[in-house]
C-alpha cells in the first residue's frame, strides 16, 4: 500500500503528530510475534523470517526486549 509520500515525509509528519516511526514499526512487529507465538502454528525460526529478521539471533534479541524471554 502506498501513501503517496516519501518515507522521510512520513517520518516528519509522524514526528509532527508526536509519533515515532521506529516505535510504531516495533509495536506492530511485537504484536505479530506475540500472536504467532501464542498460536503455536509457526516455529520461532519461521516467525523471525516472516517478520524480516536477518537471523534467529536478531529475533531472539527482539523477543528478550519485548517479552523478557528467550525465543
Amino acid at each position: 500500500m502506498s501513501l503517496g509520500l516519501s518515507r522521510r515525509t512520513l517520518i516528519r509528519r509522524l514526528a509532527d503528530a508526536g509519533l515515532n516511526y521506529r516505535e510504531l514499526v516495533d509495536a506492530e512487529l511485537k504484536a505479530r510475534a506475540r500472536r504467532w507465538l501464542d498460536s503455536g502454528a509457526l516455529s520461532k525460526a519461521e516467525i523471525g523470517e516472516r517478520l524480516g529478521f536477518a537471523d534467529a539471533t536478531s529475533f531472539s534479541r527482539a523477543c528478550r526486549r519485548w517479552f523478557k524471554m528467550q525465543a
